[in-house]
């Protein structure tokens, strides 16, 4: 999760933005083993062990957060591109039918009509919710940017103030009154006001300390409060994931070709490790998680295991990449740009 996509950059491969990516994707893998793994939590399990997992758990949100700060920030200055959002649906198509076809082929599934749909549909029937939500951002993000670029620097922060507390402060009292997409709209408003008057932000100090304090609170009212402050949409969630995101802006990073290569895979992590028919093949069947947690030395395979998961995700998306490439040579016409071009490798 996100996107997230390379070409959101554009040509801006800043390899600050780009290991932000990386370390995002790490605590969404690292989040999703907690919350899928079957770990359940009793009063015989391991003290560090139930610690490791609330610590695994509580940096999915922030870093869903983050990955659509980093869109926002450098989307508000681009152009809307289609062929830049076909490239990011054919992705996700690509992930979902092959997964699918493969689980069947392998009979691990039983093959169903409805199932065989949803595979092809995956953003319209919610098989990836963020993607989903993002391709909708992403949507309407033209017009946003009509708004934000016509907009004076005080209409910009009167607008954050009245999505934030639509968004962050009014869920507190009432679920569900907006959607995720939404939420993925007040982020993309937040990070734009960072590309647009990026000298309000020049203290690097403030962000560092801001985040951490911000993340320890966030832990400690987990472990020793037992209150969740990790929801994406939560003030503090919020206010923690703007902070870290502004600490990575401000990072002087020379260009990384290793870190750049890496985080360009880190969307296919997302789809491949996600997936409804991958999910609880890695977590339950793979590494058997829920019985992993049942020992003390949980938390050195925990991490292990994010590891090994991240790495195939790049090596496997690394590989789509270069079948397409080999595909590419047979086609030398761009049907969405009308001129000479690769179709399928965008």
């Amino acid at each position: 999760m996100t996107f997230v996509c390379q070409c959101d950059m554009g040509r801006e491969r800043k390899s600050n933005f780009e290991l932000l990516r990386i370390i995002s994707m790490l605590m969404i893998v690292m989040h999703h083993l907690a919350v899928h793994g079957g770990a359940v939590v009793t009063d015989a399990s391991p003290a560090f062990s139930v610690a490791v997992l609330h610590f695994f758990d509580l940096g999915g949100k922030l870093a869903v957060n983050a990955f659509v700060l980093i869109s926002g920030y450098f989307l508000v200055k681009s152009k809307f591109k289609p062929e830049k959002l076909f490239a990011l649906i054919v992705e996700i198509f690509i992930y979902s039918t092959t997964i699918y076809f493969i689980f069947v082929s392998l009979g691990k599934v039983k093959f169903e009509w409805k199932a065989l749909v949803y595979s092809f549909l995956p953003l319209s029937t919610n098989g990836y919710w963020f993607m989903t939500c993002y391709v909708l951002m992403y949507l309407v993000s033209p017009l946003v940017n009509i708004v934000l670029r016509h907009s004076t620097q005080k209409m910009h922060i009167a607008l954050i103030l009245i999505m934030f507390f639509i968004c962050s402060i009014v869920p507190l009292y009432s679920d569900h009154i907006l959607s995720d997409t939404a939420w993925f709209i007040f982020l993309y408003v937040t990070a734009a006001y960072i590309a647009l008057y990026p000298q309000v932000f020049e203290k690097k100090w403030v962000f560092v300390v801001a985040s951490t304090a911000l993340y320890l609170v966030i832990v400690l009212f987990k472990l020793f409060v037992h209150v969740s402050l990790d929801k994406m949409d939560n003030p503090i969630c919020y206010l923690c994931s703007v902070s870290m995101f502004i600490m990575f802006k401000n990072m002087k990073i020379k260009f990384n070709s290793i870190i750049n290569f890496v985080s360009s895979a880190t969307l296919g992590v997302y789809l491949i490790h996600d997936n409804n028919y991958i999910r609880p093949f890695i977590w339950h069947d793979v590494f058997k998680i829920g019985e992993m947690f049942k020992s003390n030395d949980f938390w050195w395979k925990a991490i292990f295991v994010v590891i090994i998961v991240f790495i195939a995700g790049v090596v496997i998306d690394v590989l789509r990449r270069l079948i397409l490439k080999f595909f590419d040579l047979f086609v030398d016409y761009n049907i969405l740009s009308k001129k000479q071009g690769n179709f399928l490798h965008l």
